[in-house]
């Protein structure tokens, strides 16, 4: 029961909170970390790995991506002792390139 619990707890800060944010910053096409997420005010995470877990799932619903080019950068969160964090860019959906030609 408690791993449904913090699961609901999870889903509901990530859906409600957490998702809106990324998906703001995905869009802006500019590379964020989780610094950013964090300078929108958003509520506390609600288990330790929560944030991190909450980019996993941007990433498999398709909204972010690594960037390549910049990679990580030092956290400004002072608990985080300026460790390296994660670099996300949005998502880019590209559409099939067209093949010109008779009827198109």
């Amino acid at each position: 029961m408690a791993r449904a619990a913090r699961r609901a707890a999870f889903e509901q800060w990530y859906t409600g909170s957490i998702r809106p944010v990324i998906a703001a910053l995905a869009a802006t096409g500019d590379g964020f970390c989780v610094d950013d997420v964090r300078a929108f005010g958003v509520p506390p995470d609600p288990s330790p790995g929560a944030m991190g877990a909450a980019f996993g799932a941007a990433r498999a619903e398709g909204i972010v991506r690594r960037a390549d080019e910049t990679g990580l950068r030092r956290s400004a969160t002072p608990s985080a002792h300026r460790r390296l964090v994660q670099v996300w860019i949005g998502a880019v959906v590209r559409e099939p390139a067209s093949r010109g030609g008779v009827g198109q």
